[in-house]
């Protein structure tokens, strides 16, 4: 549910603002309200997840998520859309590393929980493709709101069988308290960030308004970088940023979440507006991009585990930019849609390989005891990375006269992005497994 929730809701944007009557920069608001709380909350959830039990905390999670689905599907206003995916994405924040905990507790031998997390991230892949079908099924069939109605199905299920067969391991409070400054300063800042990035179109950046985020945004980031420094047990330890493989690896993952989710936000409001497709169609012609990203993503955990994350980070951002330079052509010169299913490929394929690899990257540059840290860091970046990609081009596209203008410059950073962080990756990082953080 949370990551078919990430996806689902791109493929129905065009019903959305004819249902709703809003805006482009509307939509940014409704698609990311939900990134914005998932990536505020996940680190807090992870400890919550140690003081009070996961299986509680993932129960709740899921009731929560599953009736703010419900409220999503009744909304008759973008504010109130807006508001429910606001919830939405701060259950999903609960759900997530709570999950992972339950499969740690319920599979104590290393090998069986190594097939089980195996299968947890599958589950994901799959969710991740079949988002945009699903949603262009029952929008087309139905309407947009069905689209959060289905998780009332999955959610029902989810709670029932959690109950039934889900051990409840004991809480294992953890000896220092929750870094609640930290969070607070980090809500802030991504908050004020988001709002400048959204809003920076409409209202143009020399309006009060901006001005005021953009100070908020500054002095919310200073904070929180203080408060890092200074607290015993901070949320976010900055030595970890002292290993360049960590440091890559978390630009990496930001990088590829900037123009993944980015593209997703802009592809349906192109083949709505440029293509004159139906929903189906751009469900169906969005597959390929989808469906690649799955298996390369299992092919990169292969490969990382035998040559080491360099090779397949660095050769997947190249790739990725490739395909989206490609993009951009076909764009630009209106060619037939097949071209797409090449740049699809060729771009998916290359952001598919980066995850695991970044992954892999980013656990071996901190000591066995920070592990679950570090990869809450990761997927915090990832998150912040995606709210960023949603923002830009969508702030880009309601910025340009000409609808095509802005895709294609959109397409353009996405791919300047990539290749830089192809260069990053090619100079700086190593396949050394050395731990040197303490």
């Amino acid at each position: 549910m949370v990551i078919m929730d990430a996806a689902i809701v791109n493929v129905a944007l065009p019903n959305i603002a004819t249902g709703l009557n809003t805006t482009i920069s509307w939509l940014q608001w409704i698609v990311n309200g939900y990134t914005l709380m998932f990536a505020s909350l996940l680190l807090m959830a992870g400890y919550m997840s140690d003081q009070f039990g996961a299986k509680k905390l993932f129960q709740g999670g899921v009731v929560v998520f599953t009736l703010v689905s419900f409220l999503c599907g009744l909304s008759n206003s973008a504010w109130m859309l807006t508001l429910f995916r606001f919830l939405q994405g701060a259950a999903a924040a609960f759900m997530v590393p709570t999950s992972l905990a339950l499969l740690n507790a319920s599979f104590p031998d290393e090998a069986t929980r190594a097939r089980a997390i195996g299968i947890w991230a599958s589950t994901g892949g799959i969710a991740l493709t079949s988002g945009p079908i699903i949603g262009a099924v029952l929008t087309a069939l139905f309407s947009w709101h069905a689209i959060f109605f289905v998780n009332i199905f999955f959610g029902l299920i989810s709670f029932i069988f959690t109950a039934i067969f889900v051990m409840n391991p004991m809480a294992n409070p953890p000896e220092n308290k929750f870094d609640s400054i930290g969070q607070l300063f980090g809500i802030i800042s991504i908050a004020a960030l988001a709002f400048v990035l959204i809003e920076i179109g409409p209202t143009a950046w020399y309006s009060s308004k901006i001005i005021v985020s953009f100070c908020v945004f500054m002095i919310g980031t200073i904070g929180f970088i203080i408060t890092e420094l200074k607290v015993k047990a901070p949320m976010l330890p900055l030595k970890f940023f002292k290993h360049k493989n960590f440091s890559i690896s978390a630009i990496a993952g930001m990088v590829i979440n900037i123009s993944f989710y980015g593209a997703l936000f802009i592809l349906p409001l192109y083949f709505h507006r440029i293509r004159h497709y139906t929903v189906m169609m751009t469900g169906l012609a969005l597959l390929p991009f989808m469906v690649t990203c799955t298996f390369s993503s299992y092919f990169s955990g292969k490969i990382s585990a035998v040559i080491g994350p360099k090779a397949p980070m660095r050769y997947g951002l190249f790739l990725a930019g490739i395909g989206f330079i490609i993009m951009v052509i076909i764009v630009k010169y209106e060619l037939l849609y097949p071209w797409f299913i090449i740049a699809f490929v060729i771009a998916s394929f290359g952001l598919g390989l980066v995850m695991p690899a970044a992954t892999v990257a980013i656990i071996r540059s901190v000591s066995h005891h920070q592990a679950g840290m570090a990869s809450g860091v990761f997927n915090t970046s990832r998150q912040i990375g995606s709210l960023i990609g949603v923002a830009i081009f969508g702030t880009i596209i309601v910025e340009s006269s000409v609808f095509i203008f802005g895709v294609e410059l959109s397409f353009i950073i996405a791919a300047v992005v990539l290749l830089f962080a192809c260069l990053l990756t090619m100079w700086m990082l190593n396949d050394s497994s050395d731990v040197s953080i303490n």
